[in-house]
């Protein structure tokens, strides 16, 4: 058997068992009959492995001064489960044990006066097995190689007979096979009782994966070795599986020949239950204990450190503890899956948009709920968004919600002449989508894993962009093999500005995607958006016409002043469709009023943010059919941004909607090159006069342990120079990955440090961590997930641009690079030492760090500016790499020189803090580290100009 493992208190446990089968085999004769102890679990839940553990402290015990003579057999019937009957198998497993032992412990065994004994005790197996399959018929599987034979019996068994040594024929004065068949335990005392004899340890596992009636037969088979002293048996099973093994057995006697199912009437006819066919056989029943949530993290973040370890774990690791049932092979299982998948994806350079959550969530449905699951493959995309929308309702989960969500959607058929239109289209959809997904929910609800789908969904809803982006998900596989220029082409489709030759939809059934589209579920508008045919496309005329007509419709006619509905649609018209489709809404008028309020209260915000959400999903040739309110809009959400008027949640809504719509702030996104060629960052630098200041924490300041690393205070004195008023954002690197720069291997040899070069090599890098997840890549947001070396390798890019990006005053001579720790502390607090950015005391609404709640990146600027020099999120949003290595400040004297070298290793100073830290680190004096080749979601960089 191969090695236990050591985990959920296993050891232990194996421990007590193994100390009572040495205690069995010491007593002798004393014990009388053999000894049964039942291990029992559902599937997965550790019964192997304790199994396993067993065997190996069984055997470290044999090793000690005094071993006991027991030969151990592990067996596992599954194995021989198309045997006539699993008896021949496990005697021949005796045989080939004793044969074993006989072999490797020859002067073991002879000191104990057993070698004759153990060699005719063989030999004994052999013969019996002979005899039993002699009397069983049938078939027999050749172990080791799991081949098949077909013989005949009585010839086969005849020759052996002839073939028989004399001593085997003296073993009895009974000379046939068939004597040993009927004196088989008789025949098998000579060998294991008394104290001059070996005893029989057997270990058998899988029992539940045998059918029922196999694994009753293999504990019929135990019934002939229960009163034979020194034999003892440790069984590993599902007592759920032997109940339905005795229901099978006796299912005469439940269906009485009439064709009834069964029932509690007949069940109780049955001779013997479950539970007491069990008892008549187990000495000593032990359940194995289900493992604490407490048992199950330590082992995930043990087992599988690279998926649960990180900062970021706490939410993947929480899916597993909350929701996959605590069976150790269930656990094990998803994770060996999720790391396939996230393996797959990394190979095929889609990792990036492949979010690890959404991910998990349907990792779960398709081990777990596989009928949800194929629903949502093989039907519509929408069926989550539905599924989240049902389960905010107050009937979710409880007895009969299917059977009420009926009642509430359909309406019987003989009413139908009285519904209205709305109704009648809900009517059909019951039929369509709704009712098959109640029954896959329902389905799900009652498998026997001990996953609850109802808890999972309420508990652990998607994100809008997740639902809407579940089609990546469902087969990323297919579209991971996409090159990178045919994704481009993919998305282009839709949002391309000056797309003219869109691609056509050519819908096979239309008043199918009518009706999920005119519903009343959001789920279900979703589904129709997303069905295959019309996804990176937009609609045939027909089809168009369809929806107009529907929409002057007085049931539907409210749809046009809703804006969650539009933005599904808009994406799916042409421009000539766009036009008509705002001629009937009255061009946003219903949607934006004019002017937009320059403080909107928050109840106001909501209804607001969604129209704007829908001018910013338009295509430009869209935009431009409502340019106005477009460039409105866009100023009215600049101003929320900048004024810091609004409650941060609102701002940071607001900040996300600008990213979408083009924000045109000074020095947050791109421009044009002087040639108009290419985008090229528009930088916005801030001059920082020269000057000396007292670096690091004052006595008073200390906070931490970790306080001592900006200790003590010294002074420095710094020459002028620039740096930019905002970290890099997304839209300024993008520049950076367009100019194919990640693809120069030239650029990085002549220009980076030689680790540099070897960590692209390695990884093989296109682009940062998370690029392709909304979530962290809105254009005005600063860009995370690169490396120490990707920020250089920016810096240095940037210094051939120079020509156009440099302010007019700065010298001949000036570059580009990432700011020294001095420069940047000086840069945050000046020579007035302030604590913050801001000031003196933490304040969650001046800056994003873990008190502000956001939980992510927020566009930059968002907070007010530094209260020194005007520069932005300089405390909190994120953490920034700066070019000063990690060393001491107590040796700033003697390693000035190197402090700040590009070609030295090691670990790196990161400043500034970010959105998911406390307070205390995000202090302008505050410093931590990480190692140039870390890539996180909470860490970007800016950069500074100098001469």
């Amino acid at each position: 058997m191969a090695e236990g493992r050591q985990f959920f208190g296993h050891p232990a446990l194996a421990g007590q068992i193994a100390h009572r089968l040495q205690r069995h085999f010491t007593q002798g004769s004393k014990a009388g009959a053999s000894l049964v102890v039942g291990v029992f679990g559902e599937w997965g839940s550790g019964k192997s492995n304790l199994l396993q553990l067993v065997h190996d402290v069984f055997n470290q015990q044999q090793k000690d001064e005094n071993p006991l003579p027991v030969i151990v057999v592990p067996f596992n019937p599954w194995r021989y489960e198309k045997e006539e009957h699993l008896l021949v198998p496990l005697i021949k497993n005796i045989q080939l044990e004793i044969e074993h032992h006989v072999r490797d412990n020859e002067g073991f065994w002879a000191k104990l006066n057993l070698l004759d004994k153990l060699k005719t005790g063989a030999r004994f197996m052999g013969v019996s097995a002979l005899a039993f399959l002699q009397a069983f018929k049938g078939k027999y599987t050749l172990l080791k190689d799991v081949a098949e034979i077909e013989f005949e019996p009585e010839k086969f068994i005849q020759g052996i007979k002839e073939g028989m040594k004399p001593e085997d024929v003296k073993l009895s004065a009974l000379d046939s096979l068939e004597s040993y068949y009927f004196e088989f335990e008789h025949r098998l005392r000579q060998y294991t009782a008394g104290d001059d004899g070996f005893r029989l340890l057997f270990l058998i596992d899988d029992l539940d994966r045998c059918l029922p009636e196999k694994a009753v037969e293999m504990l019929e088979s135990i019934k002939l070795f229960l009163d034979v002293e020194g034999c003892a048996f440790v069984l590993a099973l599902d007592d759920e599986v032997v109940e339905r093994g005795i229901i099978h057995r006796y299912r005469d006697y439940i269906f009485q020949g009439n064709g009834q199912r069964m029932d509690d009437k007949s069940l109780a006819q049955l001779p013997i239950t479950g539970p007491e066919y069990l008892e008549k056989i187990i000495h000593l029943p032990f359940r194995l204990p289900q493992p604490s949530r407490v048992e199950i993290r330590q082992f995930l973040r043990q087992e599988y450190a690279e998926l649960f370890n990180s900062q970021q774990a706490t939410d993947l690791l929480n899916l597993f503890v909350n929701h996959i049932p605590p069976v150790p092979r269930k656990q094990i299982r998803t994770a060996e899956l999720v790391l396939l998948l996230q393996g797959m994806a990394k190979a095929r350079n889609c990792d990036g948009r492949i979010k690890p959550l959404p991910l998990v969530k349907l990792t779960l449905l398709q081990l777990y709920a596989p009928e949800l699951y194929r629903f949502g493959r093989r039907r519509f995309r929408g069926f989550m968004q539905t599924l989240q929308e049902w389960a905010g309702e107050q009937e979710w989960a409880q007895k009969g919600f299917g059977k009420n969500l009926e009642n509430r959607i359909k309406t019987p058929v003989a009413g139908a002449n009285s519904l209205n239109e709305q109704q009648q289209v809900e009517a059909r959809n019951y039929d369509r989508f709704y009712a098959p997904l109640i029954e896959a929910l329902e389905m799900a609800a009652h498998n026997r894993s001990g996953f609850d789908p109802f808890q999972f969904i309420k508990a652990n809803p998607l994100s809008a962009e997740d639902v809407q982006d579940l089609r990546i998900y469902f087969s990323f596989v297919d579209e991971a093999a996409l090159s990178e220029e045919e994704r481009k082409t993919e998305t282009s489709t839709i949002m391309d500005a000056e797309a003219e030759n869109l691609l056509v939809a050519e819908l096979p059934n239309v008043d199918e995607f009518l009706d999920l589209l005119f519903s009343a579920s959001e789920g279900s508008w979703q589904s129709a958006v997303q069905m295959p045919e019309l996804v990176g496309r937009v609609l045939d005329e027909a089809s168009f016409k369809a929806v107009l007509a529907r929409l002057q419709k007085p049931d539907f006619k409210s749809l046009l002043s809703n804006p969650k509905w539009l933005k599904v649609l808009m994406p799916h018209l042409d421009t000539a469709q766009s036009a008509q489709l705002l001629q009937l809404m009255g061009n946003f008028a219903q949607l934006l009023p004019t002017p937009l309020p320059d403080d909107p209260a928050v109840e106001q915000c909501e209804p607001l943010f969604a129209s704007a959400q829908l001018l910013a999903v338009m295509r430009p040739s869209q935009q431009q059919l409502v340019q106005d309110t477009t460039d409105a809009t866009r100023t009215w959400l600049t101003q929320i941004v900048t004024k810091h008027r609004l409650a941060v949640p609102q701002r940071a809504e607001a900040g996300r909607i600008l990213s979408d719509l083009g924000d045109l702030r000074k020095g947050v996104g791109v421009r044009k090159a002087a040639d108009f060629s290419h985008a090229i960052p528009d930088i916005d630098w801030q001059e920082i006069s020269p000057g000396t200041f007292h670096m690091g924490f004052e006595a008073d300041e200390k906070l931490h342990e970790w306080d001592e690393r900006s200790k003590p205070v010294h002074d420095v004195t710094l020459p002028g120079f620039h740096i930019s008023r905002y970290p890099v954002t997304n839209a300024q690197y993008a520049c950076f990955i367009e100019a194919g720069m990640y693809k120069n291997r030239r650029f990085w040899e002549q220009n980076l440090p030689k680790a540099a070069v070897q960590w692209l090599e390695k990884e093989n890098r296109l682009q940062p961590d998370h690029w392709e997840d909304r979530r962290w890549n809105l254009a005005n947001h600063p860009v995370v997930g690169v490396t120490w070396f990707e920020a250089l390798a920016y810096c240095v890019w940037l210094n051939g641009l120079l020509a156009e990006l440099k302010p007019g005053d700065v010298v001949k001579g000036a570059k580009v690079r990432l700011p020294t720790e001095a420069e940047w502390e000086y840069a945050a607090r000046d020579k007035q030492g302030l604590r913050y950015a801001w000031g003196d005391e933490a304040d969650a609404g001046l800056g994003n760090y873990g008190d502000t709640g956001l939980g992510q990146t927020s566009a930059v600027g968002l907070f007010p500016s530094s209260k020194v020099f005007g520069l932005h999120d300089m405390s909190g949003n994120v953490w920034e790499w700066m070019s000063s290595r990690n060393l001491k400040y107590s040796d700033w004297g003697n390693f000035r020189t190197i402090w700040d070298l590009l070609d030295a290793d090691g670990e790196k100073v990161v400043r500034g803090g970010s959105w998911h830290v406390p307070a205390r680190f995000v202090r302008c004096a505050f410093r931590s580290w990480d190692l140039p080749y870390d890539r996180y979601d909470f860490l970007g960089f800016r950069v500074v100009l100098s001469v």
